[in-house]
């Protein structure tokens, strides 16, 4: 799915979605639920991936 797309699944707009995916923002329980349920990957795994995500980024 495209990030737009995810974000209108989640009815948030595009950079407040790209904000969760990177960790610039934790989002609420509402958005990490809709992931989960969008997914069908746990809370935990979205949110550990969306953190190596991050720690890749600060490294570059």
């Amino acid at each position: 799915m495209t990030q737009k797309q995810v974000s209108e699944h989640l009815n948030v707009t595009i950079r407040s979605y790209q904000r969760i995916e990177s960790g610039e923002m934790l989002g609420s329980i509402r958005i990490w639920d809709a992931l989960e349920d969008l997914f069908r990957i746990p809370q935990r795994e979205l949110r550990l991936a969306a953190q190596r995500k991050e720690e890749a980024a600060d490294r570059e």
